[in-house]
């Protein structure tokens, strides 16, 4: 009983017919009819609505609507019943758009109808509004995604890459690069990691203001990145000069965006030209091209993002000339609106990375400043902590390659090892609150306090040369000479004894002396020295040598007393004092733990807080091993003569069986060594601190 109305057809009034369309152009007005109801002529003089997709439909039955209601239900259709009471099937009641009896005049239907076909062109406004909405929303969370990874990506390079391939993703650009603002006198991206400026002496330099100054060139654009998925070539930083020469400079120079439909083919009048340098080298077309600055937040531009031919099939190559032809397309505003929204979030996070990059440069410096600082202190054990940093980090690499056994499971990520080598590199750096008398204390007695002993010694034999040569000038008197070369003799003799005795008593203070002499064949030596008397100068009778320097050099390890070695000891404690006031981010918080406990051991035996095992970091633990081997090692302690490294591997395997250090960090350390690591280590001398009393 209904059928769908022509499309685009005029009002049709011919006697009998079931199909009505009731409006010109492309609106479309289906009618059903049930024998109920006849359109007069003016009907079509009502007012048009155009360019609405929906159908209206009359229904005079409830029959006849059920009878279509499958091809009904689904678009935009507003249906109007021509019926006294509602549709008894509430699936078609709730499809009615308005109930209108029979009677209704022909007007007052068309005003319905009217009614009815605006609400459809309103309906299609929301739907197609929302899809805008959804498009705009899932743009922003796109833009926000991107955002957050940008602030989380702190290495250039990598954040270059991101920010490039992001831009290409959502332009479907088949190239593009960054170009970033420098000023001729900022090396920041050309200088090498680590590399150290050249200071200048203190020489003044004499400015004319009527002379431009050439030691500021004007800043340049350096090539920074490129992708193309067409075409691969050598990548090679250069600069490009900030000006009209290129599209780039004009970019950097104007801070306004740049689109081309054809870079071939450029508008009358445009003050810079494409470079096809490029495309002539590798074969490549460049047509559509979309380029941004990249402004900061205080609107300066700090770069340039540059695109190059947006292509309808994200995924084609454009080999040849047709298939630029059939895949490029021009950018649209759309694409220039959504790459200055993503070139400002670019800025940002690149001068942030760069701003971070500068203070770890800072923090590299400080760190450097802080070594050469103790290295002022204690020049002996010059290079020991950068020895130590290299060993720790060498160690990580290792437990890091471990599959197999208790150090699989631990891996250190690059945020951990840096962590670790400044734990290493400052380890020592509390030794600038230790007195540099004990320091720098070489052998058990200091320099003065040998000194003092030795004079005493040869104050005693010039004393008993002077008391015998009076004695015999008394004995010349009294006796005659004839009996007094008889006792010079025996005068003689027992002065050469005591010269004798005394000397044989100084070489083995001298012997005692040495932090690593075997005091047990000497001990009862010093006791005899201890009983020994000389004459002052008033001829009262005075010790040779004192109960304080007996104790000195009856010190049984090392060159430091109970005293000195709590001093040392506490450099530990001024290291983690230093470190605590470096506001150090959360990432390196663990600094402090580990330098502060470098000198504990697992099994409790350790400095300052005799921790154990389970309260010493695996990080910790690593350090004490290297940082013994080195003390053991090293050939610039004057105090001790070096070690081999197997004779130091035999020293560390025994603190391994006392349960001193770990036994699975050892093993694997100890591989490191036999495979000649601290070989190659050694051979690249730096700043470090050293800790002296380490090893006996």
């Amino acid at each position: 009983m209904s059928a769908r109305a022509d499309y685009p057809a005029k009002t049709d009034t011919n006697k009998g017919s079931r199909k009505v369309s009731c409006f010109e152009g492309d609106l479309v007005a289906s009618v059903v009819i049930d024998n109920l109801l006849k359109l007069r002529p003016d009907f079509r003089r009502g007012p048009a609505l155009r360019s609405v997709a929906g159908q209206v439909l009359l229904a005079a039955s409830e029959q006849a609507l059920a009878a279509n209601w499958g091809n009904l239900r689904h678009g935009a259709v507003r249906i109007i019943a021509l019926s006294e009471a509602r549709y008894k099937d509430r699936q078609l009641d709730a499809a009615v758009f308005a109930y209108l009896p029979p009677s209704t005049p022909i007007p007052l239907i068309g005003r319905m109808i009217e009614n009815a076909l605006r609400d459809i062109h309103r309906d299609n406004l929301h739907h197609k509004s929302a899809q805008q909405l959804r498009i705009a929303s899932a743009e922003i969370d796109e833009l926000n995604r991107i955002g957050v990874a940008l602030s989380a990506e702190h290495k250039i390079p990598k954040l270059l890459e991101m920010i490039l391939t992001r831009a290409r993703q959502m332009t479907a650009a088949d190239a593009g690069s960054i170009y970033l603002v420098e000023a001729a006198q900022d090396d920041f991206w050309s200088r090498s990691p680590g590399s150290v400026l050249p200071v200048s002496s203190n020489q003044e330099v004499e400015i004319d203001p009527r002379k431009p100054d050439v030691t500021r060139p004007p800043a340049a654009l350096r090539f920074m990145w490129a992708q193309n998925d067409t075409v691969s070539a050598p990548f090679e930083q250069k600069t490009v000069e900030i000006g009209n020469t290129s599209i780039a400079g004009h970019v950097a120079l104007t801070g306004e965006s740049v689109q081309l439909n054809d870079a071939y083919d450029l508008p009358p009048g445009l003050p810079y030209s494409s470079n096809r340098e490029f495309d002539a080298k590798l074969g490549y077309r460049t047509k559509s091209i979309l380029a941004v600055p990249m402004c900061n937040e205080k609107g300066e531009v700090v770069g340039v993002l540059q695109l190059i031919n947006s292509k309808r099939n994200p995924g084609a190559r454009l080999t040849s000339r047709s298939a630029v032809a059939a895949q490029v397309v021009p950018f649209t505003l759309h694409h220039r609106k959504l790459l200055l929204s993503l070139a400002s979030q670019a800025a940002v996070a690149l001068q942030n990375s760069r701003l971070l990059a500068s203070i770890e440069n800072l923090f590299e410096g400080f760190v450097r400043a802080s070594v050469v600082a103790i290295e002022e202190r204690d020049p002996t054990t010059c290079g020991h902590s950068a020895r130590v940093a290299r060993l720790a980090l060498a160690l990580a690499e290792a437990v890091n390659r471990t599959t197999t056994g208790p150090l699989a499971h631990i891996h250190f990520t690059p945020t951990q090892k840096k962590e670790l080598r400044y734990a290493a590199l400052l380890h020592d750096f509390g030794k600038v609150g230790v007195r540099e008398e004990v320091l720098l204390k070489k052998d058990k007695l200091y320099p003065a306090q040998l000194e003092l002993l030795r004079n005493r010694f040869l104050f005693a034999k010039r004393t008993a040369e002077a008391e015998l040569l009076r004695a015999k000038l008394n004995h010349l008197l009294a006796e005659g000479e004839h009996a007094y070369r008889q006792g010079a003799q025996h005068a003689d003799v027992r002065l050469e004894k005591y010269c004798s005795e005394l000397d044989a008593l100084w070489d083995c203070v001298q012997q005692c002396n040495v932090p690593s002499a075997t005091l047990e064949t000497a001990r009862a030596r010093l006791e005899e020295a201890a009983a020994r008397t000389y004459a002052d100068l008033d001829g009262i009778p005075q010790r040779l040598i004192t109960d304080e320097e007996i104790r000195l050099l009856s010190i049984p390890r090392g060159s430091l007393d109970p005293l000195e070695r709590a001093q040392m000891e506490a450099h530990v404690i001024y290291t983690v004092r230093f470190l605590s006031q470096i506001p150090w981010t959360s990432e390196v918080r663990g600094v402090i733990p580990i330098a502060g406990a470098h000198h504990e051991k697992l099994n409790g035996s350790g400095y300052p807080q005799g921790l154990s095992a389970d309260d010493i970091p695996v990080q910790t633990r690593m350090l004490t091993i290297v940082d013994v081997f080195d003390g053991i090692t090293a050939s610039d302690r004057p105090y001790k003569q070096a070690f081999s490294a197997k004779e130091a591997l035999g020293i560390l395997r025994s603190e391994v069986a006392a349960g001193a250090i770990d036994p699975d960090l050892f093993e694997l350390f100890a591989d490191l060594v036999r495979q000649g690591v601290h070989t190659a280590e050694s051979q690249q001398p730096d700043s470090a601190l050293a800790d002296k009393q380490a090893v006996a």
